[in-house]
């Protein structure tokens, strides 16, 4: 890997599921603020783990270990949230997407992963769907959200190994290096 390059394990969603956050993505871009946006190279997407000084195989082997007989999972998108500089789309709980989440952290992490930052922070695993990363469209940004945000059941559909470049304080995708569907996606 090169220098400022990691690797990130993301949770992606089947079309339908997508097709809810590009409707809000739009939203955002109508009222003139700077959203995230569906980039082939990097789609709708929670974030499970980032890993640094890690081969891709090693991982990848371990996540089509981990998710072998492992089913996509239906998610009920229920509400927004906020971290600092950052809206999102979280959804309610669910057993099957925790479990998932510490059977694959089980793993590298010791030597060479980074526990998600907001479970650091935050003392638990949030995953959520990030909209808009900025703290001057923020305010804006959720009163878009709060008018038109419905509710909404989703399907994770696979698990996606990427190779990201950090760059000052921005991630950036690099390209995709492999995708491991759920049973049933």
């Amino acid at each position: 890997m090169k220098e400022g390059h990691y690797l990130c394990l993301q949770g992606t969603f089947v079309e339908a599921t997508n097709h809810q956050f590009n409707l809000m993505d739009g939203k955002l871009q109508d009222a003139q603020l700077r959203s995230l946006g569906f980039y082939e190279d990097d789609p709708w997407h929670f974030t499970l783990g980032v890993y640094f000084d890690l081969e891709p195989e090693e991982l990848i082997d371990w996540v089509q270990e981990v998710v072998e007989d492992t089913e996509a999972i239906t998610l009920r998108f229920n509400h927004i949230g906020l971290f600092p500089g950052t809206a999102f789309i979280e959804p309610a709980f669910s057993w099957p997407l925790r479990i998932l989440f510490d059977r694959l952290h089980e793993k590298f992490d010791d030597r060479h992963g980074v526990y998600l930052e907001t479970a650091k922070q935050y003392g638990m695993f949030v995953p959520h769907v990030s909209l808009i990363f900025s703290y001057e469209e923020l305010g804006d940004a959720v009163d878009v959200l709060v008018e038109h945000f419905q509710p909404f059941y989703g399907k994770m559909s696979e698990l996606l190994i990427c190779e990201r470049v950090k760059r000052g304080d921005k991630s950036f995708p690099v390209g995709p290096i492999a995708k491991i569907e759920l049973k049933n996606a």
